[in-house]
């Protein structure tokens, strides 16, 4: 998703101001604007549309690895002129079919003998997003400065979300300026059993044996029970009160049925690029975030 999220970025930059091209010529200047990109492979390029293009990119792969079936960039604007240094706001309209995060390819990194076993539940629950993505782009045509995200509304089968958020100052030193997320885990049960119908009929073998003769109601609730209390170990003493108990009722409600929905709200108290927050982070521990942002969690 990382690499896929750099190629947008790359390709929204160099995808408008192409003067005035008809549908054809647009398709051939854009295809030049993408073969910049390294390790970066595609299929087919082609643009519509009688005054504003819609062009649309297949098979979209990045060292040998897929990343989405098809990304589209609607209205792009020919007549829009950039020069260089001279940053304007671009409107962006974007669609990516099958953006690829497959638990499969996860499970297979694992080196597992199990992810074939379980191939056919990988291939059912791919993880792959279809997503749609409403922004502004402040951009001089060869850089992309800032990226505000009105909306982003990605679904697949396991986690569908919806996002908005500002990033800054994207070439030189990233700040994150705020940041707002919605998580659907109301699949979270149909999921896990059908996890588990898999493993009765391939791997009894890799079934704790306690839990060969329980129903599958009673493993999910052993499970839960366990996830539980391992998170109340994992999070006492990690994050400043306010937030620990927000996250830890949050989390909960969610793992016990009560709720479905997660709502992550990330506001910056103070400008600091994204690469010292890691930093601090990592040697002062999650409750050094606080300096920087105020973070509100909420399950509904």
């Amino acid at each position: 998703m990382k690499k896929l999220l750099i190629f947008v970025i790359i390709l929204i930059a160099g995808a408008f101001g192409l003067s005035h091209f008809k549908n054809d010529k647009i398709a051939s200047e854009f295809t030049k604007q993408i073969d910049t990109v390294e390790s970066l492979t595609h299929g087919p390029v082609s643009c519509e549309g009688f005054i504003n293009a819609d062009c649309s990119i297949e098979a979209i792969t990045y060292q040998g690895l897929l990343l989405a079936d098809s990304l589209t960039l609607k209205g792009i604007d020919p007549t829009v002129q950039f020069e260089e240094g001279t940053f304007i706001n671009l409107p962006v309209n974007a669609e990516i079919k099958n953006a690829k995060f497959s638990l499969f390819d996860i499970s297979s990194m694992l080196q597992d003998k199990i992810h074939e076993e379980l191939k056919n539940f990988f291939t059912k629950y791919t993880m792959d997003y279809d997503i749609s993505i409403t922004a502004n782009f402040l951009t001089d045509g060869k850089r992309v400065r800032d990226i505000d995200i009105l909306e982003l509304d990605a679904k697949d089968k396991i986690t569908p979300f919806l996002l908005k958020g500002k990033v800054s100052q994207i070439d030189t030193y990233p700040i994150l300026n705020g940041f707002e997320g919605s998580f659907d885990f109301s699949s979270k049960r149909i999921v896990f059993y059908d996890f588990i119908k898999e493993m009765r009929q391939c791997c009894l073998d890799k079934f704790p044996e306690r839990y060969i003769k329980m129903s599958d109601e009673e493993i999910w609730n052993d499970m839960i029970a366990q996830t539980s209390e391992a998170l109340k170990m994992n999070l006492k003493n990690q994050f400043n009160q306010d937030i620990e108990t927000d996250l830890m009722k949050a989390m909960l409600a969610l793992l016990q049925d009560e709720r479905n929905i997660l709502d992550l709200k990330v506001t910056a108290k103070k400008e600091t690029p994204l690469e010292q927050t890691v930093m601090m982070f990592f040697i002062a521990g999650p409750d050094a975030v606080k300096e920087v942002y105020d973070i509100k969690v909420k399950a509904k």
